[in-house]
């Protein structure tokens, strides 16, 4: 019986996806991500968040929300980076890049550098082609006009200040 078997089994909650890794700050504790059919007050995933909060030093709960999921601090961007920066498997047949093998190996390495970066660590530098810098300079400038109309409440909150 593996891990997934036996949380499922033992607190009666459909476990969908469990991984580990090693924790930055410590090579002797793990950060765990855990998807999960249920919702906090379910009184059988409350069991199992009790449990889980027993192995790991810090335990962060997606929750369904208006906007599916928005940090809270930075540093939680850590924890969700294996779910976002995928290099490539992620492509669908129709994206633009799925056939370019220079555009995979470019994304590849880019989501390699990222996953590499943890929240207080000194930023890398990454070096971009000037496609690069014109491409999202366009991306950009078309999206900053958007965001008063399209951005999320907890996008705009975080930079009315800025």
């Amino acid at each position: 019986m593996n891990a997934i078997q036996f949380l499922s089994w033992k607190y009666d909650v459909n476990i969908t996806r469990i991984e580990s890794r090693p924790c930055s700050k410590s090579n002797k504790t793990f950060d765990f991500f855990v998807d999960f059919h249920g919702q906090v007050g379910d009184a059988n995933v409350n069991k199992l968040l009790n449990a889980l909060k027993g192995m790991t030093d810090k335990l962060l709960v997606l929750d369904e929300k208006e906007v599916h999921w928005f940090p809270r601090h930075i540093s939680e961007l850590d924890l969700i980076a294996n779910r976002t920066l995928d290099a490539g498997i992620d492509l669908q047949s129709d994206h633009p890049g799925f056939n370019d093998t220079s555009y995979r190996e470019r994304r590849a390495a880019l989501a390699r550098q990222a996953l590499r970066y943890r929240m207080g660590e000194e930023l890398p530098m990454t070096q971009y082609s000037d496609d690069e810098v014109e491409t999202w300079g366009v991306v950009w400038d078309k999206m900053e006009g958007l965001l008063d109309q399209y951005a999320c409440k907890e996008y705009k909150l975080q930079n009315q200040n800025r």
